[in-house]
């Protein structure tokens, strides 16, 4: 009896091995079309939420011509997540909303994420005084605002609640934060650029800090991930989306900052890994709106599906796309 369950154990055993071998990563569907095009020439760096049926979008607006002081962050809802609706808001461009911050530290805000913390909204986004644009303009730093309804913002935080390291990962400048929750508190990733003389592989790199606020912030040493583990990101991975999924893993989308850019995925069963490579990016430039490549995911997961917004561009334009797939994400 005794060899028969060892028998039957081992069986198992060599069957779950074999299933976990064999798990394949599933396809994605990717919209040729944007799914907004918004206002301005540039819209981008989608966060998306989903509440009461709706959802709400927070993305970067700008235009060279129409809003000569800078991106700033914009708002739309939808109640499909494909067709979307500027928030009328108390300024002269529809759906824009206008921070202005005190001691000068930024007169442009972009790359936002939004967190719903304690029935409060919680806005997250980088600001930096503009000398022509995001890579010409360090330090760009990370600051916050609050909302009771997730629509009007009260003035940010008078200072950054986070800013780089001198002579680290994010020396330069700080983008693109996603939150999640990890264990008893939070974890934010984010990308952190050091351009020149900083000692890094990489000049862009996916950091990560806890909180048990979402206002003070403890930064963890190192990237959570090297670009040797990414086959479609030799030279870096920016702009990420972490999603704790149903099955309890992390799930980190992310962009590489190879040319052109692409967005692919990962997971792991903490959030500074190590991680599973899909091996294949999910979303790839295409020919209408996204020449130069696909960047900045904010993902949902619902109904068996697993949904990511992004944006693309060509030289003169940004607009935000669409794919989904369905879960599990691999199986």
């Amino acid at each position: 009896m005794k060899t028969i369950a060892i028998l039957i154990i081992v069986s198992w055993l060599f069957s779950c091995k074999k299933k976990e071998v064999n798990e394949t990563w599933t396809s994605w569907v990717v919209k040729e079309e944007p799914v907004f095009k918004g206002q301005f020439s540039l819209v981008g760096d989608p966060s998306i939420i989903k509440e009461n049926g709706n959802y709400r979008m927070y993305y970067t607006g700008f235009d060279a011509f129409r809003t000569p002081q800078g991106p700033e962050i914009c708002q739309a809802t939808s109640s499909d997540g494909l067709t979307w609706t500027n928030v009328p808001v108390n300024n002269p461009v529809e759906g824009r909303m206008l921070f202005t911050t005190s001691n000068n530290w930024s007169n442009a805000h972009e790359t936002c994420f939004l967190l719903k913390l304690n029935n409060s909204y919680f806005l997250y986004f980088i600001g930096y005084q503009d000398k022509g644009g995001f890579f010409n303009s360090s330090p760009v730093s990370l600051g916050l605002v609050t909302s009771s309804d997730g629509e009007n913002f009260i003035a940010p935080q008078p200072a950054p609640i986070m800013i780089g390291t001198p002579n680290g990962y994010d020396r330069d400048a700080i983008s693109s934060p996603s939150i999640s929750a990890y264990r008893d508190s939070l974890i934010m990733i984010y990308s952190g650029y050091c351009y020149a003389n900083c000692g890094t592989a990489a000049i862009s790199n996916l950091l990560a800090a806890t909180s048990a606020d979402g206002i003070k912030w403890i930064k963890k040493n190192g990237p959570i991930i090297s670009p040797a583990e990414i086959p479609w990101a030799s030279k870096g991975v920016a702009e990420s989306e972490l999603v704790l999924g149903p099955d309890n893993l992390y799930y980190l989308f992310m962009t590489s900052i190879d040319d052109p850019h692409v967005i692919g995925v990962a997971r792991s069963k903490s959030p500074f890994g190590p991680w599973d490579v899909n091996p294949q990016p999910i979303v790839t430039a295409n020919k209408i709106f996204s020449k130069l490549g696909a960047v900045a995911p904010s993902v949902i997961i619902e109904n068996n599906l697993v949904r990511l917004w992004y944006h693309g561009f060509t030289a003169s334009q940004i607009k935000i796309g669409y794919a989904e797939s369905t879960w599990p994400l691999k199986r």
